[in-house]
Parts: C-alpha cells; structure tokens; sequence
C-alpha cells in the first residue's frame, strides 16, 4: 500500500485521496481522519437532521477481520451514526460506481460553494524579468524610465 504525505505528519493512502477528491469535487464539507466515539474513522460527512455518515475506505487486507470491523461498526451505528465501507479495490476498479453510491447517500446534504478566485495579486509589469517594475530593459526605454522614477522617490536605495 502506498503512503503518500499530506498536511503535516498525517498520511494517507493512495485510495482515501482518491475518496478525499471525489468529495471535494461534490463539494461536501466533510472531515478526514476524525475521531467518533473514540474510534479513527476514514471521513465524518455531518447530514442536517441525522447524526452523520462515515465513510470507512480500507485496504483489502483489513477485510479480512471481520470481528474488528463488525465490531466498530456495531458501536458507531449504536451511537447512531451510518457506516459505509469502500474496499480499496472497489476505489480504484470501479470509481464510478463508488461517486454514484457516495451521491446517493448524500443526497439532501448542503453543498459548499464554489468561491470565486481574487485577482489580488497585480500581474508583473514586464513578462522578461518578472518584475513589477523592469530593470533589466526588457521593454527597451522602459527600464531607464523606472530606474529615474524609483531615484527621485528615494535619492538614497539600499543595497
């Protein structure tokens, strides 16, 4: 199984990003690598008017104790929580399948919206040196010009 980093000392395997981008592009809010009765789940999906779904993606391997995830899943759904699980083949064989199943089970909850990107950062003056002012004449005349105003601001630059 592949461990690939995310956020600071977490890790993640390959199939819950590919859950964690299936998600994102539903655009629910959700939280990854919760703690729910004091069990780790995969990821917490909070539903107005019921106590939330936890979706459990597992390596094929952790299947095979059935005690263990029979188990948790007995106390999380006594406590009044739904459990699904995704096997990791499931994720990467059959995404489809795995999007249209986490829809179907998400239908009702409130989607984030999409935010608009701000245009706060001002484009450089000059795409040759990638500056916001040029002073290495890529625009021929351009730079001399800058060169004066900059002086005249400040007589004595720092260098």
């Amino acid at each position: 199984m592949t461990w690939i980093p995310y956020r600071n000392d977490n890790h993640v395997t390959y199939i819950e990003r590919r859950v964690r981008e299936m998600l994102l592009k539903m655009r629910v809010w959700f939280r990854h690598r919760a703690f729910v009765a004091g069990r780790e789940v995969d990821f917490l999906i909070p539903r107005p008017g019921k106590r939330g779904l936890l979706v459990e993606v597992d390596g094929d391997v952790y299947h095979l104790n059935l005690e263990r995830k029979e188990a948790k899943d007995r106390m999380l759904i006594s406590e009044g929580w739904e459990v699904m699980h995704f096997w990791g083949s499931e994720v990467l064989d059959t995404p489809d399948h795995v999007k249209q199943t986490l829809e179907a089970a998400l239908e009702g909850v409130p989607r984030l919206s999409r935010k608009k990107k701000s245009k706060s950062r001002l484009r450089p003056y000059c795409d040759g040196c990638n500056l916001a002012v040029c002073l290495k004449d890529c625009v021929p005349g351009m730079a001399a010009s800058h060169r004066a105003t900059a002086l005249a601001a400040n007589p004595h630059p720092t260098s």
